[in-house]
């Protein structure tokens, strides 16, 4: 995608990414996490907002920082990282609120014939 993207830490396992957010609303910790299913090879990816403070998280908070594009393109450079290292996984997203899956949906939706291309050529 052609949009710029935040420098993001990646778990030892490639399942969990931390990035923050920086925007109106201040610098705000994000997690980008991948978690097993019940399925062989099927995981669920969550978007999460990290209190640092409490030392939780959450998937329900809309912080609307005023980057949302900036933060998918974020999360779909999550995504390669994490198909490279589980070639043949799948996954799907599903978060707290409906508002938030619609968001993927169209970032998906406004990007995937870029996303087609990269995923065509990656070695699965």
């Amino acid at each position: 995608m052609k949009i710029d993207k935040y420098p993001v830490i990646i778990g030892e396992t490639s399942m969990v990414f931390e990035f923050t957010s920086k925007g109106i609303r201040g610098k705000v910790p994000k997690l980008v996490v991948y978690s097993e299913t019940h399925v062989r090879n099927i995981y669920n990816l969550r978007f999460e907002d990290k209190d640092e403070v409490m030392g939780q998280t959450d998937d329900e908070i809309i912080t609307n920082n005023g980057n949302s594009e900036k933060i998918l393109t974020t999360v779909a450079s999550a995504l390669y990282v994490f198909i490279e290292r589980y070639p043949g996984a799948m996954f799907f997203a599903m978060d707290g609120t409906k508002a938030r899956t619609r968001l993927y949906r169209i970032g998906i939706t406004n990007n995937l014939k870029e996303i087609q291309k990269i995923l065509m050529y990656m070695d699965y």
